[in-house]
């Protein structure tokens, strides 16, 4: 038997190994561009949780004309919030005062009815869709905050930092 004989199972083999390679290539790339399509959307709708500084906001339960460096956490997204965790705040000397105002009408400035908790209660207390956050770290005299940042939970287990400079970055535990 000559050794050409078996020439067509060869090629046939070689194609059918070809074109699983492709459909491997096809699938998986497929598969990538999905993870990455989704892996956008979650950080976008991370995004919608915003973390503002403000200069001279009105303290909650102080006089009219009484104001402080503050900074806001709005969620403006759909879900709650859970474990609220400030990260950093560049320009703070030590804890605050935290305002959490769940009346949707108050955007910036929180109401004198804003619950007032501690850091450990907010990493306690679920912030819901447009609950407003307000937090005072006391500064230096004429002292500025520059920088903050926290991390949160969302619901379906995810975590995420966010920043004032509008930086949004998952947590992988």
């Amino acid at each position: 038997m000559a050794w050409y004989s078996g020439f067509g199972q060869w090629l046939g083999a070689l194609g059918s190994m070809i074109a699983a390679g492709v459909a491997l290539w096809i699938a998986t790339s497929e598969r990538q561009a999905a993870q990455e399509a989704r892996d956008r959307d979650l950080a976008r709708e991370a995004g919608l949780v915003t973390v503002r500084v403000f200069d001279e906001m009105r303290v909650p339960g102080a006089g009219a004309t009484d104001v402080a460096p503050g900074i806001v956490v709005m969620n403006w997204r759909q879900s709650r919030l859970f474990n609220l965790h400030i990260r950093e705040i560049r320009g703070a000397v030590s804890p605050f005062i935290v305002a959490v105002r769940t009346d949707p009408g108050a955007k910036l400035q929180p109401a004198l009815g804003a619950k007032r908790v501690s850091m450990g209660e907010l990493m306690l207390t679920p912030i819901a869709h447009e609950d407003v956050v307000t937090i005072f770290p006391t500064v230096s005299e004429g002292g500025r905050i520059s920088y903050a940042s926290l991390r949160y939970t969302d619901e379906t287990g995810r975590q995420w930092e966010v920043d004032n400079g509008s930086r949004v970055a998952r947590i992988v535990l």
